[in-house]
């Protein structure tokens, strides 16, 4: 099979469907590929919640990025009717002088967010599940909250199909080839011509090129489900979402964002282990389940005993953990967007928005300096 388009999508994870929606507005032939089927949980767009806050406390430049990505998300709601996130509120925990609280400080304070510093009996006191130790603080965001990942990808993927966007389920890509012409995008039984091609392919990104390999790395992460005993603690309207720097371990979690099950979502975010997305151990072991208890005795003990279930999910990191947003710094008809390093999906909304514009217009009104593709040797040398 051969087909011809202006543009073509390369991965359809939260990346991919946040840009097919945004071409779709904007009239221009464009096929999506997708090598699974929309909203899998083979990736790194799943796993019922995402946190999404706008304090982000990795580097003052995102704040922008993320303050439109809300702005995006009330549209996609306000579009199709439906709630895509709950805003609980967040708390970025630790010591006074720890990444997490600082970070954030900076950021809000720059960028002119709202927040609150809280003392340890203040978090005690308005969320009682938390044990936090004496000397912690805390830096609490109200608009902060948790978006549903698996919702949003179908929505946008729904929305863009309906304005002719075609969308190729079970497609798995092989080769993304640049020539004089555009661009060839080869499958088994398929082949793709077109003038430009975006490349959102998530943990198979060094795939499809090789010359990246060195720069990322591929990593398994776990989510775990609990079923509290005592739900209220964890409803969002007295939860919020959370991310707490324990010096030896990072723990992070939600409330409970499905009023059915009320299920409480928790991990730890330094819990890793690297992995290719082709033959991921999707097998929980004892030893992972024993490290998140210990966690969680020492500091939601009202979660322990109460276990549910586990799922991997996987992050791609780049090596200064930052955004890959850009051309391929050699084939100007190639756009790339990954390496998202476990921020990735709350800036969904907008590097969709982006690599639209990128493709249509040459430029983008959004500072994307940092993200550059460019900056990876290797990929200067392909």
């Amino acid at each position: 099979m051969r087909i011809s388009s202006e543009i073509v999508v390369v991965g359809l994870g939260a990346m991919g469907a946040a840009t097919a929606y945004q071409l779709s507005k904007r009239n221009v032939r464009v096929i999506g590929l997708e090598q699974f089927k929309i909203g899998h949980s083979r990736g790194s767009s799943h796993g019922e919640s995402r946190i999404v806050r706008q304090a982000c406390y990795e580097h003052p430049s995102y704040a922008p990025l993320s303050l439109r990505s809300y702005q995006l998300l009330d549209e996609l709601e306000t579009r199709t009717g439906r709630r895509h996130s709950v805003r609980c509120g967040g708390l970025m925990i630790g010591l006074p002088g720890s990444a997490p609280v600082t970070g954030s400080v900076e950021t809000a304070r720059i960028h002119k967010l709202s927040y609150e510093l809280l003392e340890s009996r203040d978090i005690r006191r308005r969320f009682p599940a938390l044990n936090v130790a004496d000397d912690h603080v805390a830096f609490f965001e109200a608009k902060a909250g948790a978006v549903f990942p698996e919702m949003m990808v179908q929505s946008w993927i729904r929305i863009a199909k309906a304005a002719g966007v075609e969308v190729c389920e079970s497609h798995c890509v092989m080769a993304v080839e640049p020539h004089a012409g555009g661009v060839r995008v080869r499958g088994e039984g398929f082949v793709v011509d077109a003038d430009q091609a975006i490349v959102t392919a998530g943990p198979w990104l060094d795939t499809l090129f090789p010359e990246m390999r060195s720069y990322l790395s591929i990593e398994r992460i776990v989510q775990h489900w609990f079923k509290p005993k005592r739900p209220a603690l964890f409803h969002p309207s007295a939860f919020p979402i959370f991310y707490w720097d324990r010096g030896a371990y990072q723990l992070y979690g939600f409330p409970s964002v499905d009023p059915a099950h009320q299920f409480v979502k928790v991990g730890l975010d330094n819990d890793r282990r690297a992995c290719r997305p082709d033959s991921v151990d999707r097998e929980i072991t004892t030893e992972e389940l024993i490290r998140l208890d210990v966690a969680l005795g020492a500091d939601i003990p009202a979660l322990q005993g109460s276990y549910v279930r586990s799922e991997p999910c996987l992050w791609t990191v780049s090596q200064d953990r930052n955004l890959i947003v850009g051309r391929h710094p050699d084939h100007e008809q190639i756009i790339i967007a990954g390496g998202c390093s476990g921020r990735g999906f709350k800036f969904a909304p907008v590097v969709g928005e982006i690599l639209a514009q990128l493709a249509l217009t040459g430029s983008t009104q959004h500072d994307v300096t940092r993200f550059s593709p460019g900056r990876i040797p290797t990929a200067r040398r392909s």
